[in-house]
């Protein structure tokens, strides 16, 4: 599986990679491409698919994924590649051709439709024709073809493809790293502080219980948990990631029970244990509050 790196940001463009990561190992990300010819575009969504920093360096670490560098994977294309690439386009736009054939037929025939209601109403002659005016003698009087005709002709249409995945150019030649060499290049360097390796060992250890895991911004938490694929279950925990040291007091326990109890969920708060190396983690719930 390769995992795309754009600007610091791990995206996902293969539909079979997608669906590999979310059946087999859990992995979910979130689609942000559009669809624009379906409704609802803020419901549904398309390729690529983003994965979080937890998700890329997870894949990475456990040799389950390589990171491909977009912008080194396209060389210079030659002369004959670029005119046969053009040529594939103009044949894969061939087929809107019909489209905009049958818009002009449907605009023509609007056209004589409200041409026939003007002539039924009586009122074509005195729309259309100009009212005649006297003229001096030596003026002529204006021919036919010279006479200035009123023309309903749609807008030509101009069919602009943009060609979101790089995968079918010639040139695009990705090249897979691992972890190693994508730290060493720089690819990939998260995490890089403190709280980013909080964050990746919290990760890793509620991804090892075999939990779903989104972001949890939307909720004022880091993660959603769900116990299950996403599309068929509801998230049952707010994640909150807290340092080791943070001590832990009174006005944390309402706060976290309120937003979980706001939400309709249980506050999860997730820290680390450096000595035993392993998740700590307790559920704070408002009882009571219904």
């Amino acid at each position: 599986m390769l995992v795309h790196i754009s600007n610091g940001t791990g995206l996902i463009w293969d539909p079979d990679t997608i669906l590999e990561l979310r059946t087999r190992h859990h992995v979910v990300g979130a689609l942000i491409g559009t669809l624009p010819r379906m409704p609802l575009q803020n419901v549904f969504k398309s390729l690529p698919l983003v994965l979080m920093p937890e998700e890329v360096t997870l894949l990475l670490e456990n040799g389950l994924a390589l990171a491909v560098d977009g912008a080194a994977s396209h060389r210079s294309p030659s002369q004959s590649e670029i005119d046969a690439d053009a040529l594939n386009a103009r044949r894969n736009d061939s087929g809107d051709i019909p489209d905009a054939a049958a818009f002009r037929l449907r605009a023509k025939s609007k056209q004589s439709d409200v041409a026939s209601d003007s002539e039924r109403d009586g009122d074509s002659d005195a729309f259309f024709t100009p009212v005649a005016s006297p003229l001096p003698a030596r003026a002529a009087s204006p021919t036919p073809s010279s006479t200035p005709s009123i023309i309903f002709a749609p807008a030509p249409i101009n069919i602009v493809t943009t060609y979101a995945a790089s995968r079918t150019l010639p040139w695009f030649e990705p090249k897979g790293v691992d972890i190693t060499e994508a730290r060493r290049s720089e690819l990939w360097t998260w995490p890089r502080t403190d709280a980013e390796r909080l964050r990746l060992k919290v990760f890793k250890g509620l991804w090892d219980k075999g939990y779903y895991i989104s972001s949890g911004s939307k909720f004022g938490g880091d993660y959603l948990m769900y116990p299950g694929d996403p599309s068929r279950y509801h998230s049952h925990f707010v994640v909150s990631i807290v340092a080791p040291d943070r001590a832990f007091g009174p006005l944390d326990a309402v706060t976290f029970g309120r937003l979980g109890t706001t939400v309709k969920k249980s506050h999860a708060v997730c820290s680390w244990d450096e000595d035993r190396d392993e998740l700590v983690s307790f559920c704070v719930q408002w009882s009571g509050w219904n």
